[in-house]
């Protein structure tokens, strides 16, 4: 739940700086002005969090919902997926969290404003 939920919490404190002007600390160390990190090392720390954290999520969810089972005899792999809403939640929320920051990225790439 962390591996989502603080990547969420980054994005929505991102959105409200935006709308309402909020001067947060946090945000501004991830922001232009004031960071030790160079920027190539900040934009990677960044991706990895915002990114990187729900990724890992979900391919965590997606294991915990798959069960992997040989037969010797027979030679046959069988895949058995299990339905536990809990896992499909956190692997659509995971995946739409990534997902979301990478289309940011790339519409502000191809307008030209990153």
């Amino acid at each position: 739940m962390l591996l989502i939920g603080l990547p969420a919490l980054v994005i929505i404190l991102f959105i409200l700086q935006n709308l309402f002007h909020f001067d947060i600390g946090f945000i501004r160390w991830l922001g232009r002005s004031a960071s030790s990190l160079a920027n190539p090392a900040r934009a990677l720390v960044v991706f990895i969090f915002i990114v990187g954290f729900p990724l890992i999520a979900v391919i965590i969810n997606l294991l915990s919902l798959c069960y992997f089972q040989y037969d010797r005899q027979s030679k046959e792999f069988h895949i058995t997926f299990k339905i536990r809403w809990w896992n499909i939640i956190i692997t659509l929320i995971g995946g739409a969290l990534a997902s979301f920051y990478i289309v940011h990225l790339l519409a502000d790439t191809l307008l030209g404003n990153g």
